[in-house]
């Protein structure tokens, strides 16, 4: 492949992708790749129409009720090797989506992933952290046809003795000037799926008890499982629903920490609930 020269918006753009996978163009602007919507708009159509496309994109449209959806770009394999070609990077450091097909389904659920990740990461930068780890639910290891890169499955996964495994929308560790880490696991929730949220959070228990957390991501620490919620409403529902749930224990309580998407963007370390506590917390 003959090594194209690319501008200072596109070299973000991708190495923007190389790190968080799939972006919409709003976040692309929160993340500094370019300070217009328009440039860039106007990037990512000229990486698009490349002989050998550097990016590719998930579009469905409009969805009843919803509206217009935004488009997720993506890094193509011919976008790693450009990356890798104009950076220097190692080429084998950088993963691109395989199989990527229809995720209309769990689109917003995506983005609103992704958004956690940058908002944990801004933060991270501005306050002396380094993000040691980070791997999302839709980053995969292995084959579908198994073989020799064994079976399909998500690279953060938490084995639980006789249950199913969890599968975190997010895992991230945060180290600190002096090397201290801490474990966040995150699960985002969208709409007011009440019930769903409660099933979750309730196999963290087994989780903890099990101390299968500690063996999946190598952390001695007491984990922190952040649950994230788009409004408020749905947030103090879900707290009320858990901290009145005599099966949940509340032993277990300590463990979480619950704010919204707004919040978290405006301020990632405060301004955290605990499930029978309503008052705001500092994360640590």
């Amino acid at each position: 492949m003959t090594v194209q020269t690319l501008t200072d918006t596109a070299s973000r753009a991708i190495d923007a992708l190389r790190l968080y996978r799939f972006l919409t163009i709003d976040q692309m602007v929160k993340l500094d790749v370019a300070t217009r919507r328009k440039s860039i708009n106007e990037t990512l159509l000229d990486l698009l129409r490349r002989k050998h496309p550097a990016v590719a994109r998930v579009d469905h449209g409009v969805l009843p009720g919803v509206g217009r959806l935004p488009a997720l770009y993506y890094l193509t394999p011919d976008g790693a090797e450009l990356l890798a070609a104009s950076q220097g990077i190692d080429i084998a450091s950088i993963a691109t989506p395989k199989g990527v097909v229809s995720i209309r389904h769990d689109l917003l659920h995506r983005i609103h992933c992704v958004d956690c990740e940058i908002a944990a990461r801004q933060w991270a930068e501005s306050n002396g952290q380094r993000v040691s780890y980070a791997s999302h639910y839709f980053n995969f290891t292995g084959s579908n046809r198994g073989g020799t890169k064994g079976k399909r499955k998500p690279v953060a996964r938490i084995e639980l003795a006789d249950r199913p495994a969890i599968i975190p929308d997010l895992v991230m560790k945060l180290e600190d000037a002096e090397g201290i880490e801490r474990l966040l696991l995150f699960e985002m929730f969208n709409q007011h799926r009440t019930k769903r949220m409660t099933e979750k959070i309730a196999e963290y228990r087994y989780a903890i008890g099990e101390d299968a957390i500690s063996k999946a991501f190598a952390y001695e620490a007491a984990p922190r499982v952040i649950v994230i919620f788009e409004d408020e409403k749905a947030l103090h529902y879900s707290q009320k629903s858990l901290a009145n749930n005599a099966e949940f224990g509340a032993d277990f309580f300590p463990f979480f920490f619950f704010s919204t998407l707004d919040r978290i963007r405006a301020d990632f370390l405060n301004g955290w609930e605990k499930i029978s506590d309503t008052r705001r917390h500092s994360l640590f």
